[in-house]
């Protein structure tokens, strides 16, 4: 009966303890595997739109700027001929004049005032070149204006000539003078250039 009563004892310690680890166990918090980020979408970045930058146009270009009003006329004249430039029943804008007995021509801007005394820093512009010039007072056919005289053989009436569309008289103060390129003045350059000789007479 001793033994029997320890036997007991003895499985009623050990049940005790499975039971009390047991307990533990199921007390002891499971650890659970770690759960994956989700990965969050991105908002799509906007296209990138190129950038587009406009190179100027030449500023101060006088090939870009607006030509005067009016238009040009030829006429005959004591001293050779004579284009015109402006408005028709209106003082001219500008002129180019033979001096065929001088063998020179003259471009001339008319002025409302006396025209200044002195030598004028002056500039013919045409599609192909820049010619630095002078210009004196002058009258022509009564008008004061500020003109270039240049022998009738000067490369820049053969610029004027062929210049593409028009061609700029600057002189002084004066506001520049863009013009059409017409034939008018070309008339007179050609005239001017075949002037008749000395002691001889023009043929008709």
């Amino acid at each position: 009966m001793q033994i029997n009563h320890r036997l007991g004892l003895t499985l009623g310690i050990t049940l005790a303890a499975a039971l009390m680890l047991a307990g533990c166990d199921a007390a002891r918090p499971v650890a659970r595997a770690p759960v994956p980020p989700v990965p969050q979408r991105l908002p799509e970045a906007a296209p990138v739109q190129p950038s587009v930058v406009s190179s100027p146009g030449p500023r101060g270009d006088w090939r870009d700027a607006g030509m005067a009003p009016g238009e040009w006329g030829w006429f005959a004249h004591p001293s050779g001929g004579i284009a015109q430039f402006g408005i028709a029943g209106q003082t001219p804008a500008a002129l180019v004049v033979c001096d065929q007995a001088a063998g020179v021509i003259r471009i001339a801007l008319p002025v409302s005032t006396p025209a200044p005394i002195g030598i004028q820093p002056a500039t013919i512009s045409t599609s192909t070149s820049d010619a630095t010039v002078v210009a004196e007072a002058a009258v022509i056919d009564g008008q004061p204006t500020l003109a270039i005289t240049l022998p009738a053989t000067h490369p820049v009436f053969d610029a004027i000539a062929f210049s593409r569309g028009r061609w700029r008289i600057a002189i002084g103060a004066v506001p520049p003078m863009i013009v059409p390129a017409w034939p008018h003045v070309a008339r007179v350059i050609e005239e001017c250039r075949n002037r008749p000789a000395s002691g001889t007479s023009a043929k008709d």
